[in-house]
């Protein structure tokens, strides 16, 4: 038993890079479907018909996760790099920031799950941590982005033709957010923003590109 125990840990501390690379992407995290709530629908109607003021979502995926143990999981092959790969090689680098970005935001949907903990101290901690992943994954809050998000936001209301309900709801939106839309002059449009990302991410594909097909690797997958 132990034999096959010791067979196993050996087997494993001698992954290529190519087998690491296809384990950390089976458990690649999916942010975007976690937080997509179950009774989103419903709450909207409720809210957009005035039944409630503060929806309540039930984040199903985001519960049924288990990303701690996937975080521990990515870290644990990440550990067997220096096995595959010369540490202060390109490659290695490339494959240690892939697996760790993956670990952060297992380690973010966590704590998102844990912030709602009924042990107040757990749910503190939570936020907290969620709050510096947040920062560290995606950076800084903007003030003048926030602003040119919620004015374009606004924009798309007014395009719209809004029932009475509605209408009432509009008028608290401009009551709350016109401190923020008074002075936009300036500022940047989110396209342009969201353009500028695609072309630094096309930048760091062909970049990647080159690397990996020279060494005949992987490429990892841009999200």
């Amino acid at each position: 038993m132990d034999e096959k125990i010791n067979s196993s840990q050996e087997l494993e501390r001698h992954l290529s890079i190519e087998e690491i690379y296809e384990e950390i992407s089976s458990i690649e995290p999916k942010p975007i479907e976690a937080f997509v709530p179950l009774n989103g629908d419903e709450q909207k109607q409720l809210f957009m018909n005035g039944s409630i003021k503060n929806p309540k979502h039930v984040y199903d995926r985001l519960e049924k996760l288990n990303s701690e143990a996937d975080s521990a999981k990515i870290k644990e092959l990440a550990s067997l790099l220096p096995d595959a790969l010369a540490v202060e090689s390109i490659d290695y680098i490339a494959y240690s920031e892939y697996a760790n970005r993956f670990a952060m935001i297992h380690e973010l949907l966590q704590s998102a799950r844990d912030i709602h903990s009924p042990d107040e101290e757990i749910a503190h901690k939570a936020e907290v941590r969620f709050m510096e992943l947040n920062k560290e994954l995606y950076g800084e809050p903007d003030e003048n982005t926030y602003r040119s998000l919620v004015s374009e936001a606004i924009r798309g209301v007014n395009t719209k033709e809004l029932s009475e309900g509605m209408l009432g709801i509009k008028s608290d939106l401009d009551n709350y957010y016109q401190p923020l839309t008074s002075r936009l002059i300036g500022l940047f449009l989110p396209m342009k923003q969201l353009q500028i990302c695609k072309i630094s991410q096309s930048i760091y594909m062909v970049e990647c590109l080159s690397i990996f097909q020279k060494n005949k690797r992987a490429l990892p997958r841009m999200k």
